[in-house]
């Protein structure tokens, strides 16, 4: 296939053609060349046949100023039906597919999907917490989600003091968080540790 062999200038114009018919292997395959290459990763995105499901995971593996930019120009149903994105990431967390979940939550909370691996890396209940409270993520839901990012077991009473806290943290608070987690990734878990901290006193 042409989009495998070409080079940089075959693979754009065959994206940009909307005559030329792409298998679910060559959006693939597209998808991995536009890791390197952010105007065509544009163009993969553009295109009105490419499967929703890859589309995300195209948003998810961008970089901050192409996610932001792919994010603007996506099709209406990525950007403005948050709901059903949440239905595919608890489909996700309760199926155990760890690298869809990490993509669907890239999309929905516009963060890099590097930050959202950083997260689940580091363990954190809290950063996890925050983050799905400023998603709009039930608390049945999000017990599904942190069982797969922070999979420890955790005794009642650490369940009861998360969800104390998930009842007392305020969106608006949430989203001020997410704001920090897309400037900056370092002592994570210590700052949403204050945040959790502020909302319960």
């Amino acid at each position: 296939m042409l989009i495998d062999r070409g080079n940089a200038e075959v693979a754009h114009k065959i994206t940009a053609n909307p005559g030329a018919r792409f298998s679910r292997f060559g959006f693939s395959t597209a998808m991995t060349r536009a890791e390197d290459d952010d105007s065509l990763a544009m163009a993969v995105a553009a295109r009105l046949d490419m499967p929703d499901d890859l589309l995300e995971q195209l948003v998810g593996k961008a970089s901050m100023t192409v996610q932001q930019r792919l994010l603007a120009n996506a099709r209406p149903e990525m950007r403005q039906d948050p709901a059903r994105l949440r239905a595919r990431i608890v489909e996700c967390a309760e199926s155990r597919n760890l690298p869809e979940l990490l993509d669907a939550l890239a999309v929905l909370s516009e963060i890099a999907v590097k930050a959202i691996k950083d997260i689940a890396r580091q363990g954190s209940n809290e950063a996890v917490l925050v983050l799905r409270k400023s998603c709009g993520f039930r608390w049945h839901d999000l017990q599904k989600i942190m069982a797969v990012l922070v999979p420890s077991k955790k005794t009642p009473d650490e369940v009861n003091a998360l969800f104390a806290s998930y009842t007392a943290l305020s969106t608006a608070n949430a989203q001020r968080a997410v704001r920090f987690i897309q400037t900056s990734r370092s002592r994570l878990a210590d700052e949403m540790r204050k945040l959790m901290a502020v909302a319960a006193t």
